[in-house]
């Protein structure tokens, strides 16, 4: 059994990645929408694991998200709803119930 030397890595955030699905959007102008220096945006995002929730609040907004959490996920990724799509009720029932079990393993 392997055992973990520290603690848990902090979920990953993709806000560079949010930033480059906007036309024109840099540090600069992220900065600007959020009315702070581009320095404070290049110290925010050289450690994300210091951003805290008011602070993911404020990158949500700047990058026109209504839910933070959108941030910690890949925008190239398919959302779970584009994931079901298509899927009919049953296979839908399947596919959360396996999930539920995953959950519940992993404790």
């Amino acid at each position: 059994m392997v055992t973990r030397i520290g603690g848990k890595r902090p979920p990953r955030l993709y806000i560079e990645e949010w930033m480059a699905t906007i036309p024109g959007l840099d540090r600069m102008r992220l900065a600007q929408r959020m009315k702070v220096s581009p320095s404070t945006i290049t110290k925010k995002l050289a450690q994300p694991h210091k951003i805290d929730g008011e602070w993911l609040a404020r990158f949500a907004e700047g990058l026109g998200r209504e839910d933070p959490t959108d941030l910690y996920r890949d925008p190239a990724a398919p959302t779970p709803d584009e994931l079901l799509a298509g899927m009919s009720q049953e296979q839908r029932d399947e596919v959360i119930n396996f999930v539920d079990f995953l959950r519940k393993k992993a404790g």
